[in-house]
This record gives C-alpha cells, sequence and structure tokens, in this order.
C-alpha cells in the first residue's frame, strides 16, 4: 500500500478542527542555509541525505546573498558525519527526491528541469531521473522520467514541479508529481507508475488523482510504501 501525504488548501475558505498537542522538537542547530529539498536515505544501514542545494554555502539568508537556481545542484551527505558523499550533478535542477533501490544496490533521483529559473509557472518542464551505483555514488547517468511536452498532457497545460518516487513490494514504482495546471490557475497533483525506479514511466489518467475536487490545491507531495497492508 502506497500512503501519501501532501498540504492541502481550499478555495472556497476553510474550517477550524481540534488538534493534537504537538509534540517537543528540540532544535540542535542549522545544516546549510542554501537547501531547497531534501530526502533522507538509508542505503545499507548508512544514511545519507539527498540535497538540492547551493554550489556555495548561502552565507546571508534567503534574499541577494543566496544563489539563484541556475546556481544549484544535487548531492549527498552523510548524516553522521557531515561530509558531502560521490559528486555533485544535476546543475541547475532542483524539486527533486531520491530512493534507493536494494534490489540492483542503485541510488535514484529524479530533479526537475526547466528552461527558466528560477522555475516559472506554466513552462514546458521534465523529470530527469539519475542513477548511480549505492558504493560510489559517482558517474551519474541520465534519462528523462517524465515530460510534459508528451501526449499524456493533452492541452500541454501542465507544469511539472515536486516529484516524491518510493518503491512497491508487488505494483512497482509510483511516483507523485506536484503540477501547475495552467487552465485552473492552482497547483494539483498526478501520478505516475513504472516497473522499476529507472522506468519507464507512465502518467495516469486524472480520474486516478489523489484529490479531484476542483476547489481544493493540492501541493509538496511525499510518497511511501507501506509493507503491512
Amino acid at each position: 500500500m502506497f500512503l501519501a501525504g501532501l498540504v492541502v488548501s481550499s478555495a472556497v475558505g476553510s474550517t477550524t478542527t481540534a488538534m493534537p498537542a504537538r509534540p517537543n522538537i528540540t532544535r540542535l542547530g542549522t545544516w546549510d542555509l542554501g537547501l531547497v529539498e531534501t530526502t533522507p536515505i538509508n542505503v545499507k544501514g548508512r544514511l545519507l541525505l539527498y540535497v538540492n542545494s547551493a554550489e556555495q554555502p548561502c552565507s546571508q539568508g534567503a534574499g541577494a546573498g543566496c544563489p539563484r537556481v541556475a546556481d544549484r545542484n544535487q548531492r549527498f551527505i552523510d548524516v553522521l558525519t557531515g561530509e558531502t558523499v560521490g559528486e555533485a550533478f544535476g546543475h541547475g535542477e532542483g524539486l527533486g527526491c531520491a530512493l534507493f533501490d536494494a534490489p540492483s544496490d542503485t541510488v535514484y533521483v529524479y530533479a526537475t528541469k526547466c528552461a527558466a529559473a528560477p522555475f516559472v509557472k506554466g513552462e514546458t518542464c521534465t523529470v530527469q531521473v539519475y542513477s548511480s551505483s549505492a558504493g560510489t555514488l559517482r558517474g551519474w547517468s541520465q534519462a528523462t522520467a517524465l515530460d510534459a511536452a508528451d501526449g499524456w498532457n493533452h492541452e500541454h497545460n501542465t507544469t511539472l514541479w515536486n516529484t516524491s518516487v518510493d518503491r512497491g513490494k508487488v505494483n512497482g514504482t509510483m511516483m507523485w508529481v506536484m503540477a501547475f495546471e495552467t487552465d485552473l490557475a492552482y497547483w494539483t497533483t498526478r501520478f505516475a507508475t513504472a516497473p522499476s525506479p529507472a522506468g519507464p514511466w507512465t502518467v495516469l489518467d486524472v480520474d486516478r488523482n489523489y484529490i479531484v475536487d476542483p476547489t481544493l490545491e493540492t501541493a509538496d507531495p511525499t510518497l511511501r510504501y507501506s509493507a503491512a497492508d
């Protein structure tokens, strides 16, 4: 069973409901001011953090002191030591996520590539898939996983943004991709499936979306597979 989480906002107002008490969270420090998307992955007992970050740390906080999207790349950090593992890749791309595929001993990264930097709503973007041996995280192979110009996007009105990918036990791999529907002028999400993390990927029809209520926006997806069900 795939479990999904996302941010939902309503175009017709909101209601207030009782929330459980929040857990106590202790801030241990700041990792890096230049980070955007991150994904922790467990690679054979080693905790690695995928980050979409600036090539040089952001020293002045948000604003003019921080690098533009075009100056960003993808890389991995060993959480225990704080050191960069392998080599950086995917220059100028972002909105990414990572997946460790144990059967093939391969790490996959999915990053969105757009013509404009920073990304602009309404432009045609692609989701690139990078792969490398989990033991080296070097010599990254690159291919296109999804292309907003392909036939599934019939009216060419969907812009691809954030992705979240996980692998199921039987049903192959599923991707949850955040999109901006130009005609509707709001954020929504679409699902895509593949027999393996490398693809090929098939975008599911819009009627198989997680939320199809036109009064709701859905964004910033997170997808995880649960072996319990």
